[in-house]
């Protein structure tokens, strides 16, 4: 059985207050000065926070069942990458819950999962994706393990086991700007079974866990991986996942464009000349008026979540 779940208010404020004494910081989520993190960035963190299911547009094959706990946007995403890349490992006790919330709603959604934990049947194996050698020296340790460390903490022992399975076995490059079909190519075949976990992996029901899910790319190599080594059963659980995107080379990417860009860019794609569009009424009230229609057009398209 899980253990109570802290919510992201464990931590009291008089720590907060103790650590910003000691080392004055900005907030992670929006750069104000005092406060490692401000109360406008964490209300809407909560506000977002309610794991679901999610698969990138269009879905790869191989894509594992995943959930996210949150989208990938506002002061969460930035509070993701200040905890990768940027040395923030104070934010650890602010994601390590959400990740957790997905890994709890990803396994109540699996009927194998269920039927094991409540069988006693052995543990469900809890799997980091690696890091490389490279970036381990850059930023000095994992931080995605780290999370995975807690979230495995928060279970009885034998029902929730962490297991680094994976490892890197090629370079790869950069993904964050790579297109959907880039990422596939770069990731492929890169991960591969570690010698000493293989022998757990036989008939094994496994969780990947993953910081962000986007393309699916990097979800798609690591189940492919463990299923290849015997596991019965691979799902996934992110922490954030960007939202769907338009269809296309783009798809995928963190990317927002308007109906109207869509449409124009599929033209352009295709050969066809930019459409002719009717002037619209706002265009020809006088300045200063219709200021409310303008804003609508500028909208950008949101689609799932």
């Amino acid at each position: 059985m899980r253990r109570p779940r802290p919510s992201l208010r464990r931590w009291t404020d008089l720590s907060d207050a103790l650590v910003d004494l000691a080392l004055p910081t900005r907030c992670a989520g929006c750069e104000v000065p005092g406060s490692r993190l401000c109360e406008v960035c964490r209300a809407a963190v909560e506000r977002a926070a309610h794991p679901r299911a999610v698969s990138p547009q269009p879905c790869p094959p191989g894509f594992p069942p995943t959930w996210a706990a949150a989208p990938h946007e506002g002061p969460l995403a930035r509070w993701v990458v200040a905890y990768k890349d940027e040395g923030r490992r104070d934010l650890r006790r602010e994601l390590a819950p959400l990740l957790a919330a997905a890994v709890e709603a990803a396994l109540a959604a699996s009927g194998t999962a269920r039927a094991r934990l409540a069988a006693g049947d052995g543990p469900v194996l809890l799997v980091p994706v690696p890091t490389s050698r490279r970036a381990r020296r850059a930023r000095g340790d994992h931080p995605l393990a780290l999370l995975a460390r807690d979230v495995a903490g928060e279970y009885l022992p034998g029902e929730l086991v962490l297991v680094p399975a994976l490892r890197v076995r090629r370079r790869v490059a950069d993904q964050r700007r790579l297109t959907a079909a880039e990422r596939a190519a770069n990731v492929r075949a890169a991960l591969t079974v570690r010698a000493r976990a293989a022998a757990r992996l036989s008939g094994a029901c496994c969780l990947v866990v993953d910081d962000v899910a986007t393309t699916g790319a990097t979800l798609v190599e690591a189940a492919r991986a463990l299923r290849e080594a015997g596991a019965n059963e691979v799902l996934a659980a992110t922490v954030t996942a960007t939202r769907r995107r338009a269809v296309g080379p783009l798809s995928g990417l963190p990317v927002l464009m308007t109906p109207r860009a869509i449409v124009d860019y599929r033209r352009d794609m295709a050969g066809q000349p930019p459409r002719q569009t009717r002037e619209r009424r706002s265009d020809r009230r006088p300045a200063g008026e219709g200021a409310g229609a303008g804003a609508r057009d500028g909208r950008a398209l949101r689609r799932g979540w």
